[in-house]
């Protein structure tokens, strides 16, 4: 009892004692006890010591026995600001990550992925017929493809692989017998279906066809369903188009109106579809240009940030005989069809030849403030002296989409001198990804399809064009319609092949950097190794081990995986640093 003799004779230490059965081994635990040690009792029920747990640690329960760790496991400690993971791929200590589709977890960074211009992806069937037309679907990511001729038209839909672009089309086709030389196509947004627009060479009357298909199973197997033979009320033939206009969710349908015999001149109307086979024209047909009257060229058209859909066309101005690129806008806001007042841009003076090469697309280059696809590129090759010069021009759409104008910024300027094919063989797109449009048109001699890499910067005024690629066509094979872009930046090419004779299609994205950043959900605790466990930090906890932050200031995360109190494109906000070291995480 000599260790007893030794406890401090005072009043609460006696007290503390009284009424205890102490053994011999409970009172050495009392002896020398090491700096920071606890006493508690153990399952035997008797008194032990737990040593000082490791530095950043806390006192956790099981329920039954104590024991020192971190509360990564205990539910609601600490907020929930930890949790472990899989790593895909080794992640360092401190690095930022992100969450996969599988459930794992990988660092965040980027990767730059080349310019890529794909094969030939020829259409099923091998008809190798005259024109070609591709819309593609926004909504539910799917092309549909017709292969046309003089006497028939063939479907087929399909999907574009986002990675690779390639695309693979249902084993399945479906044909109609159309009699036509001039059609157009859409895709109608409200109703998830395509809509073909023909005439009848015989009757030189305006049809359309209504096409649906499966969103979900195999793509191979998908069947289309197609009402054709619908309207059919009113003569038109050369400069067919249609376009959906998002805003009033109605197409607007554009042709030649006139009967066999009688002269010609541009008009547009309102389509509206009410599902598979049920389509409702307006009856009141508007002439557009009071002296301009049709080519037999098709028009094109695109889309403002005010969803407003815009038309440009080259026309022929019967007062002074030559042929002006014209832009207009359609704001076609009940099912009359009247458009109400419309302006026309004219891309160049009336002493100008833009007879069947036009292009135009809407971009977003942000230079000005303004978010939102509002800066318009208009190109056309005129051809009066026999030189063939494309001509751009740019605009900045500054209206409402009940007012809509545009601001001429950037005069026509000339930036390309060669032939191009004929109609239907110029076209543009514009890709959000890399903010730069993209211009291909097919050369008379050789019929290769030239790719250009066309920049636009409201700022200083200015439009640059570059050549960026090229593949062989064939000198036959329309294109009538505007060539589309998809979801995943991919822009689609119909064409005929120039070594096989067959209708095909090659797709092109430009050089892009991409980042998983988008993904974030915290930082790393600890190094962790490629498919071990490891602790991260989540949103609602504190990342560290970072420098030069600005307190009480936004923290953004880049594409590179590197944070700052600088915002960049693409870079994403995370949370708000509260010193030089330290940010608060957030959600994205």
């Amino acid at each position: 009892m000599s260790k007893a003799r030794d406890i401090a004779d005072s009043a609460a230490t006696i007290n503390a004692l009284d009424g205890l059965t102490v053994d011999s081994t409970e009172l050495n635990t009392l002896d020398a006890m090491g700096r920071g040690s606890i006493i508690y009792g153990n399952a035997s029920g008797q008194t032990t010591a737990l040593a000082a747990g490791a530095a950043n640690t806390v006192l956790k329960s099981d329920g039954s026995d104590l024991s020192w760790g971190d509360i990564s496991g205990v539910a609601g400690a600490a907020g929930g600001t930890e949790a472990e993971f899989v790593a895909t791929v080794a992640i360092a200590s401190g690095a930022m990550v992100g969450l996969r589709s599988d459930g794992t977890v990988e660092a965040i960074a980027s990767s730059t992925v080349a310019d890529t211009l794909t094969t030939h992806y020829d259409i099923p069937g091998n008809r190798g017929l005259d024109r070609i037309h591709c819309r593609y679907d926004k909504v539910n990511d799917r092309i549909l493809v017709a292969e046309v001729q003089y006497s028939n038209a063939y479907f087929y839909v399909g999907k574009v692989d986002a990675t690779t672009g390639a695309i693979t089309f249902s084993t399945n086709s479906h044909q109609i017998s159309q009699s036509s030389n001039h059609d157009s196509m859409t895709y109608d947004e409200s109703q998830n279906l395509w809509v073909y627009m023909y005439q009848s060479s015989g009757s030189a009357y305006i049809y359309f066809a209504t096409i649906s298909a499966p969103t979900t199973g195999a793509v191979t197997g998908w069947t289309l369903t197609v009402n054709s033979g619908l309207w059919g009320s009113d003569p038109g033939t050369a400069g067919i188009g249609i376009a959906y206009d998002p805003y009033y969710q109605r197409s607007l349908i554009y042709y030649s109106y006139g009967p066999p015999g009688n002269s010609y001149y541009s008009v547009c109307k309102a389509l509206t579809v009410t599902g598979p086979g049920s389509v409702t024209v307006s009856a009141t047909r508007y002439a557009m240009f009071s002296y301009y009257s049709f080519t037999s060229a098709a028009p094109c058209f695109s889309v403002d940030h005010n969803n407003t859909l815009w038309m440009t066309a080259a026309h022929y101005d019967s007062q002074t005989g030559y042929y002006p690129v014209c832009t207009t806008h359609f704001p076609i806001s009940s099912s009359s069809g009247n458009p109400g007042s419309t302006t026309i841009y004219k891309m160049l003076p009336n002493n100008y030849q833009f007879a069947d090469a036009v292009a135009m697309a809407f971009g977003d280059t942000d230079d000005n403030g303004v978010a939102g696809a509002n800066e318009l590129i208009v190109a056309g090759v005129e051809n009066a002296t026999g030189t063939y010069i494309h001509y751009f021009c740019g605009y900045n759409s500054n209206g409402s989409a009940t007012s809509p104008s545009l601001l001429l910024n950037v005069s026509p300027v000339n930036r390309l001198t060669r032939r191009h094919r004929g109609q239907h063989r110029v076209h543009m797109t514009y890709s959000k990804e890399v903010n730069k449009w993209f211009y291909v048109f097919q050369t008379h001699n050789t019929n290769q399809w030239l790719l250009h890499e066309v920049q636009y910067q409201l700022s200083n005024q200015s439009i640059s064009v570059t050549y960026t690629d090229y593949f062989n066509g064939d000198g036959n094979g329309d294109v009538p319609n505007q060539i589309d872009i998809t979801n995943d930046h991919w822009t689609l090419m119909p064409h005929k092949d120039g070594s096989t004779g067959r209708m095909a299609i090659k797709n092109w994205r430009f050089s892009f950097t991409s980042s998983n950043n988008t993904s974030f959900i915290g930082q790393a605790k600890d190094a962790i190794a490629n498919t071990a466990s490891g602790k991260v930090t989540l949103p609602g906890g504190v990342a560290t081990g970072f420098t030069g932050l600005t307190p009480d200031s936004t923290a953004f995360l880049h594409g590179d995986g590197t944070v700052s109190n600088s915002t960049t494109t693409g870079a994403v906000e995370i949370g708000k640093s509260f010193n030089a070291t330290t940010v608060l995480l957030k959600g994205i």
